[in-house]
């Protein structure tokens, strides 16, 4: 399947990866709901605000967006809160980082480069912005702590570096696509011009040979029921080939006559 760049078709491609990803939003929200009561040590109406809010908005806007991208990109946002609020809940551990590394492949499945991007540009900022408020809240390391500035753009570069690696893989996905499609229409070219071929064969060239055949015993009254009928063959094979495809009338334009052609030189 092609990338999409902008529709608000109904793809079921689109539409079951689109569902899967949603639910997988959802199931984020009790989770991060305990976390930031347990480990954050938030009281619930905190924890609530914090986590529950701001996800099930993005929940709700991803499932009733008219727009495709529009309800992809919410989607998209919303699991990536989901890693910035684990990365701020355990205070910047290093293994929670690699939640976003999940969400972007998992945001692959959209095959949408402008929401793909929504996702690099979303972990770059997040990254960039909270390490100049609160270095802390994104590198539990002391050690990465004192230079955040330099870690951020490291974290943020591995995540446009697996952008780019998704974006190429997409690119490919898409030509691969394109190509197949041109095949097939191709192959199904073939299958009407080989079937075309048997028809003018089985009605026309079968009847005009009975014709000749009855011309040289003699029978003209059977040749000219043979040719009225291999006519009436041609005709009916000729409107079948055309049928919704008007005709050129430039290409039916002769030089000469049909019956001139037989008359003798």
């Amino acid at each position: 399947m092609p990338l999409t760049r902008s529709s608000a078709g109904t793809d079921p491609v689109f539409h079951r990866r689109h569902r899967w990803l949603t639910v997988a939003l959802l199931a984020h929200v009790p989770p991060l709901l305990a976390l930031s009561m347990a480990v954050g040590g938030n009281r619930l109406g905190h924890a609530l605000v914090e986590t529950s809010v701001p996800l099930l908005g993005l929940w709700v806007i991803g499932l009733r967006a008219s727009h495709q991208r529009l309800a992809a990109s919410a989607t998209t946002f919303g699991l990536l809160t989901a890693s910035a609020l684990v990365v701020h809940t355990t205070g910047g551990q290093p293994e929670a980082h690699f939640h976003f590394f999940l969400v972007v492949a998992a945001v692959a499945l959209y095959r949408d480069l402008v929401v793909f991007g929504v996702a690099a540009a979303f972990v770059v900022v997040h990254h960039a912005a909270l390490t100049l408020i609160s270095p802390t809240s994104v590198f539990a390391d002391p050690a990465v702590a004192d230079q955040p500035v330099m870690w951020a753009v490291v974290h943020g570069s591995y995540i446009a570096a697996v952008a780019a690696v998704h974006a190429v893989g997409l690119r490919d996905v898409e030509r691969a696509s394109r190509e197949t499609a041109r095949l097939q229409a191709d192959l199904e070219h073939a299958g009407e011009a080989r079937a075309n071929a048997l028809a003018l064969h089985d009605t026309v060239v079968q009847g005009l040979t009975a014709t000749v055949y009855a011309q040289q015993v003699g029978r003209h009254d059977l040749a000219g029921d043979a040719a009225a009928a291999a006519l009436t063959a041609a005709k009916r094979v000729v409107s079948d080939l055309l049928e919704g495809r008007p005709a050129d009338r430039s290409t039916l334009v002769r030089e000469d006559a049909a019956l001139d052609r037989l008359s003798p030189p």
